[in-house]
């Protein structure tokens, strides 16, 4: 009987503990979204509203080589702030920052985005800093897994690009 009194105890302090220690740091690959091109990211909450985070991304597109010259990726830098306002486990979760994007392609070699009519482009060579604006729906689980699907709003030159997204991660 007092093992199982002393079990109860142990198990109830190390879910206070976990209750105490909540998992801040989410390391995540997103798919589309705020970077328009999938990159891996990792975000850290200040408190259980607030974060920042801070990614990298290669968009690598089947292009043929030709006299042995290879376009390029499309590398993408999204930095941003978040806001949990009903609490990082489960809910609504907005973002806003930028994502610097950097066309390293070859001569010839023009990346192009589009969605519902609109498109951006980016030269061989050519960077661009986009606004981006991000609303999703969090599912941070107890065992550490995130799930976000987000529907994303890019501002470019060429004007708004809605933009959807799929973050999975794991929080610790």
């Amino acid at each position: 009987m007092r093992w199982l009194v002393l079990a109860g105890l142990l198990a109830g302090a190390a879910r206070a503990e976990d209750a105490a220690q909540p998992r801040r740091t989410i390391v995540e690959l997103e798919l589309a979204g705020r970077g328009l091109v999938s990159s891996l990211a990792v975000e850290h909450s200040f408190s259980q509203y607030l974060g920042a985070g801070i990614g990298f991304g290669v968009g690598v597109f089947p292009v043929p080589c030709l006299f042995g010259s290879c376009a390029g990726p499309l590398l993408s830098v999204p930095a941003f702030l978040t806001l949990a306002p009903f609490g990082d486990a489960l809910g609504l979760y907005l973002s806003a920052g930028g994502a610097f994007l950097h066309n390293s392609g070859g001569a010839g070699l023009n990346f192009s985005f589009s969605s519902g009519g609109k498109a951006i482009h980016f030269d061989p060579g050519g960077s661009e800093i986009l606004a981006t604006f991000q609303l999703g729906y969090q599912f941070k689980l107890r065992n550490g897994l995130v799930i976000r699907p987000t529907a994303d709003l890019i501002i470019a030159p060429e004007g708004p690009l809605p933009w959807l997204g799929l973050a999975l991660g794991y929080a610790f």
